[in-house]
């Protein structure tokens, strides 16, 4: 059975890291030859999974996930993948560690219908409030008369 870690990236950086592992040629950034983003998440035995994304000079990057020994050092890796979010799993030593890597939750729009009733709320909301400030400033005429 693997143990299980989660690392979530915001929307931001997913789209980052995700744009620099493309394959497309004509994209707006590319990391640069030796640059990494890196993420670590700990395990309860005291080893630990480093997601790296690395810069090479092809200009198009590759994620990895690299399994370290609780002193640090490297025991196993995934290889070079073209994605970062996902499932990792890296077995050593007859354990399996998982690493699950997503994304913030993307905040959605507000259906159609629900855009309607907010704009006839406010316009309900601006109509009460013209017509409150019109009765106040009749009450102030009647008061001062």
């Amino acid at each position: 059975m693997a143990k299980t870690r989660c690392i979530i990236l915001t929307n931001g950086d997913a789209a980052r890291i995700q744009e620099y592992l493309s394959l497309d040629m004509n994209k707006k950034h590319v990391q640069k030859n030796g640059s990494m983003i890196s993420r670590s998440v700990q395990f309860p035995d005291g080893f630990s999974v480093r997601l790296t994304c690395c810069g090479v000079p092809s200009g198009v990057s590759y994620a990895e996930a690299i399994l370290c020994d609780p002193n640090g050092e490297e025991v196993t890796s995934s290889g070079p993948q073209n994605k970062i979010l996902g499932y990792w799993l890296l077995p050593f030593d007859g354990r399996e560690y998982a690493l699950s890597v997503s994304a913030e939750s993307v905040r959605e729009e507000p259906s159609r219908d629900t855009q309607m009733r907010l704009q006839r709320l406010r316009a309900y909301s601006r109509k009460t409030y013209q017509d409150l400030s019109k009765r106040t400033e009749r009450l102030k005429q009647i008061r001062f008369v």
